[in-house]
């Protein structure tokens, strides 16, 4: 052991250590129960205290400590199994072995680290030889060998008969073999710390025994262990040599990471910021400053940001209380710088393009590669990754339609089952979604519906709470304003940022007074989030009770649905966000009426048929003018079928519907409304032109 302690030492400050702190009760339930119970659990602090120097010493050579431990084990027991294996998972390692997966180095092999990080990918659990029982031709006795590496290492020669491998046979028998289970994962540097157009990078981590199983992709984990080499294979030996990780502990993240970086001084600032009557005006003001205008946009981003409460009952339902917001626009209107810097300034935020994602690069599956070594691996994909986040996923639009309907679940139950190759697992998606898609014929016409001009099935659209048309209208006064701001602003500024950073010094570029700077700002965010649980108040519920009713009324007498349950529920989100944004522990009026607002700004606009608020717009891709012409379509084909005992033609059809309906629908718009019919099964094309209704 190339250290400051020898073995003899070594083994008397452990054996004292054991007595101190009392962890040879834990030993000894652990030898009693073995092999139902493999592993003690030693918070490292404990370490330090006891002994500054072992501490120090078992960071540099972990692996010879860990073996010391056992031999001490292993006499003060002798009744446990002399083969028998105690895993010592030493936790709460110091900072100063702490680790990026990126910034691993040479001077790490051999050492004791702590790398944080989120799961990618996870292999089915697998038995590995721990101790291989080889059976001798010559004696046919066993000799036994420990396993250290991938490939087997058989016996030099027999311990019975003393012959060599060279002049006998050595044949392994499992069932005299000692196995133990084992887990590959794959881990991946945490997206949200990735900055300055960094890449994560990935490691390859071991967990065995009591450890296999507990990971699946998604986890966000610090993995404490042992990182050492591997030479690469090939037909000649190289030099170059991978790395792997030899996991000793698991430390699962929870949400309160987020708050590791806000200091005493931060919550102070956090808190006078709150105190701002005008702060929601200062937050959005703050979001995206380079992008002119669309405050409304900006406003619903931001609360989105900041979330809705997530409910959980003890009968296991889970209402959401993450927002999904859909920017559907005409190009050139800044949709994916904004999709950008919300990814950017999110706590746990993750950026993909629908172009390049397939169903896996998005939910989750279960592949067969390298990785799985020839078996099954699970894989996650961004929304797994973004869990208790934001995935940012611009060009919806552009996806194919199997990996769309993958989202379904994902968006609205949040969580991703994958079955496959007899792997059925549960993946958690607990993350806001802000997508953004172009219209299908390259620009928006204003006169037909929207849902006609976007390549996206209803179910998707209506699983988000917001959906914002930005459409690029000519205005002469709108387009001064823009222009000088991206002129003086956003060009000038940059301009001179780009000339002072050649020049080598600093230029005064101090923010706006009622802005607020990005660091400040997310630390906002994630204190928000993490720290303030809002509750409805008896007049904001009374007041949303009133306000869904009485739109439902106006549905009665123009036969539309204004609104459903769940814009009720994303109601509801968007006043407890609002609340959250103010440090509010309660939702008052203030909050219900930004909420409305912005809620009445994306129906008026999105779901709006002949001038009606109608959300089937929406969620059947149909509005009521729609409906009408197909019902009136229908009609006419079944009555002239009925009177002619034959297939109705289709100018026919056209013809009595301009007869019932006079010029309110063109003859492409009937010939749209019978194409429906047919896709949709209840009418069907005897000869070329000539329909039928299907009879039930």
């Amino acid at each position: 052991m190339a250290s400051r302690l020898t073995r003899e030492e070594g083994k008397r400050l452990w054996d004292e250590f054991f007595e101190v702190f009392r962890i040879y009760p834990y030993i000894q339930k652990v030898v009693e129960t073995y092999p139902d119970e493999k592993s003690v659990d030693i918070p490292f602090h404990l370490v330090q205290e006891y002994d500054p120097e072992l501490a120090v010493d078992f960071l540099e050579n972990p692996l010879e400590h860990i073996e010391l431990m056992r031999s001490i084990v292993r006499r003060k027991y002798p009744s446990f199994p002399p083969h028998g294996v105690i895993y010592f998972r030493f936790y709460d390692l110091p900072r100063d072995v702490k680790r990026e997966v990126r910034n691993l180095r040479s001077r790490d092999l051999g050492r004791m680290v702590s790398i944080k990080g989120i799961v990618k990918k996870s292999s089915e659990v697998r038995p590995r030889l721990y101790l291989g029982a080889f059976k001798c031709v010559h004696c046919e006795e066993y000799t036994f060998v420990v396993q250290h590496d991938v490939r087997i290492s058989k016996p030099p020669a027999c311990e019975r008969c003393g012959v060599g491998a060279a002049k006998t046979r050595f044949i392994l028998v499992p069932e005299a073999s000692i196995f133990m289970d084992v887990q590959k994962v794959e881990l991946l540097d945490l997206p949200e710390e990735m900055r300055g157009g960094e890449q994560p990078q990935r490691i390859t981590a071991y967990l065995f025994e009591d450890l296999a199983g507990r990971l699946v992709p998604g986890d966000r984990v610090i993995l404490n262990g042992v990182l050492l080499p591997r030479q690469r294979r090939g037909p000649q030996q190289s030099t170059d040599f991978d790395i792997y990780l030899h996991v000793i502990s698991i430390e699962k993240l929870t949400k309160d990471e987020d708050l590791e970086d806000i200091t005493p001084e931060d919550e102070s600032a956090i808190k006078e910021l709150a105190s701002d009557p005008n702060v929601i005006d200062r937050l959005v003001a703050s979001i995206a400053p380079e992008i002119h205008g669309m405050h409304t946009v900006k406003e619903a981003l931001l609360l989105q940001l900041f979330g809705g409460v997530e409910k959980r009952f003890p009968s296991g339902t889970r209402v959401r209380g993450d927002i999904h917001v859909l920017l559907l626009g005409d190009p050139g209107t800044a949709k994916s710088q904004l999709l950008r810097y919300i990814a950017d300034l999110a706590p746990r935020g993750i950026y993909t393009s629908g172009k390049s994602a397939s169903a896996a690069g998005l939910t989750a599956a279960a592949v067969k590669d390298e990785f799985g070594e020839g078996g099954w691996t699970l894989e996650a994909g961004a929304l797994v990754l973004a869990d208790m986040g934001l995935a940012a996923i611009d060009e919806l639009d552009k996806m194919s339609p199997q990996d769309r309907s993958a989202m379904h679940e994902a968006m609205e139950q949040q969580t991703i089952h994958v079955t496959k190759a007899g792997i059925n697992a549960v993946l958690m998606s607990r993350c806001s979604v802000l997508a953004a898609a172009n219209p299908k014929y390259g620009r928006f016409d204003e006169d037909r519906p929207i849902v006609e001009q976007i390549d996206l099935p209803p179910p998707l659209i209506s699983r988000f709470d917001v959906i914002f048309k930005i459409i690029d209208r000519p205005d002469p006064q709108r387009d001064a304003r823009l222009a000088d701001h991206m002129l003086n602003y956003v060009h000038r500024k940059g301009e001179m940022l780009a000339k002072a950073a050649m020049e080598g010094y600093e230029v005064e570029t101090p923010p706006e007074e009622h802005m607020i700077s990005t660091s400040l700002l997310k630390k906002y965010i994630a204190y928000a989030k993490r720290k303030v649980i809002p509750m409805l108040t008896e007049e904001v519920q009374e007041a949303m009770r009133n306000f869904y009713v009485t739109l439902r009324k106006r549905g009665v007498d123009d036969d539309s649905i204004p609104i459903t349950p769940r814009q009720l529920e994303a109601l509801v989100r968007l006043a407890e966000a609002s609340a959250r944004a103010r440090l509010s522990e309660w939702v008052t009026m203030e909050d219900f009426e930004r909420a409305k607002r912005i809620m009445m700004s994306f129906m008026s606009e999105v779901a709006t048929d002949e001038g009606i608020v109608d959300m089937t717009v929406i969620h059947s891709g149909m509005g009521r003018k729609t409906r009408k012409l197909i019902d009136a379509v229908m009609n006419v084909i079944r009555e002239k079928h009925r009177d002619l005992k034959a297939p109705v033609h289709i100018d026919e059809i056209v013809k009595g519907v301009m007869e019932t309906e006079g010029n309110r629908y063109s003859r492409e718009d009937i010939m749209e409304a019978v194409e429906k019919l047919y896709k949709s099964g209840r009418i069907i094309e005897k000869r070329h032109g000539m329909y039928e209704p299907i009879q039930y």
